[in-house]
């Protein structure tokens, strides 16, 4: 039997990103096409991915879908942000009226605090990427990676947050899901807003604007994600990973959260 195309694309995608070798591929490709048309895995839609194995090892595996927490990642990040202005602020006042070892003390618990957003919207930007492979331009590593190259990343976020909203809209087009895109106006205003902030004096303006977008934001993509996991948990299109059983060829569209 041929390959199933959306089978095959998952496996040249792999292969040019060197997570497999080309004897694994040439090997995941045979055991593909040598297994029964009849065999399917139910509900996967895929034939034959229920039998694709080859010396008892697993080529394709299916993973539970991503599923975002809006109040994890919406909540802490907001938190994180406005508890550790108000310490940044109150650090500033003690500084002006002559007691500086008190403000420093709280400008430190700012700096501190400030790194739990920054953690989060890392972990966000990973997931959110992991959601959507292997369709999207760019891989999860690699899009938070490059967000920490100096002054590639003032490209670099453009790809990381508009690309993303681009590469899920064609995805649901492409593959016809019924549910509705995202704005990526939102994305695009983020990311020109995060690099006007840089700009000194000016960049205070757009601080809280910046930040209301960046909420809208995550919102979005946690909807957006939250809504591919319900497409594929209702399909039904996952097994339990098993991390023991060998080496894989992974289908990570539907990457365990």
């Amino acid at each position: 039997m041929s390959i199933d195309p959306e089978v095959k694309r998952a496996l040249d995608m792999r292969l040019a990103r060197g997570e497999i070798s080309h004897d694994e591929y040439r090997r995941a490709i045979a055991s593909v096409e040598g297994v029964s048309q009849n065999t399917s895995y139910p509900g996967s839609g895929y034939p034959g991915a229920g039998n694709m194995e080859m010396a008892g090892r697993p080529v394709i595996q299916y993973y539970r879908p991503v599923i975002l927490s809006k109040g994890l990642y919406l909540g802490g990040y907001l938190s994180g942000v406005i508890f550790s202005t108000i310490l940044y602020i109150i650090g500033m006042i003690l500084i002006f009226n002559y007691e500086p070892e008190a403000g420093l003390v709280l400008f430190m618990f700012s700096a501190l605090i400030s790194i739990f957003p920054m953690v989060l919207y890392c972990v966000l930007v990973y997931k959110m990427w992991q959601a959507i492979q292997p369709y999207g331009r760019s891989t999860p590593g690699k899009a938070v990676g490059f967000l920490f190259i100096p002054f590639y990343n003032l490209y670099w976020i453009f790809i990381a947050l508009k690309g993303w909203f681009d590469d899920y809209n064609k995805l649901i087009m492409a593959k016809r899901l019924n549910i509705p895109k995202l704005p990526d106006g939102i994305a695009l205003a983020v990311c020109i807003l995060a690099i006007v902030s840089m700009v000194p004096y000016i960049g205070l303006l757009v601080v809280i604007p910046n930040l209301i977008l960046i909420c809208v934001m995550i919102s979005f993509i946690c909807n957006g994600v939250n809504a591919l996991s319900r497409i594929n948990l209702h399909q039904n299109n996952y097994k339990p990973a098993n991390q023991n059983q060998g080496n894989y060829v992974s289908d990570s569209r539907y990457s365990q959260y």
